[in-house]
């Protein structure tokens, strides 16, 4: 399988384009608000070791953060990060207002329709 991922990317430039996309954009970010979870909620003395490390009472905020506050704020900014871009008059704006004849360069690469373009010209092997 990662093989035929390596092939596709070294062959085609848009392969190569949306897998860097989709592993910035996507990927990283799922992984940061998965690990942040996870040290939240199934590590057990994290609060404690927090303590003890800084010498203070900070653990148990700490901790409510990685529970509460930074998934909800790392899908906000997933979401709402994907659908603003800049468009070529250095603005921001939501990707579904930019005008249709500012091809190709739209929005920044971390804009959503900048990745479902990047798409489509993978899936027709431009």
């Amino acid at each position: 399988m990662t093989y035929s991922f390596g092939v596709l990317s070294a062959t085609n430039e848009h392969w190569l384009l949306l897998f860097d996309e989709v592993a910035i954009n996507v990927f990283i970010v799922i992984g940061v608000a998965l690990t942040t979870v996870f040290v939240g909620w199934r590590v057990p003395g994290v609060a404690k070791e927090l303590d003890a490390g800084l010498k203070s009472r900070i653990g148990i905020y700490v901790v409510w953060m990685m529970r509460t506050a930074t998934p909800l704020l790392i899908v906000f900014a997933f979401v709402f990060g994907g659908l603003w871009g800049v468009n070529p008059a250095g603005d921001f704006e939501f990707w579904f207002l930019t005008e249709s004849g500012c091809e190709p360069d739209c929005g920044t690469s971390s804009n959503w329709a900048a990745m479902v373009r990047t798409f489509g010209q993978a899936m027709r092997f431009e």
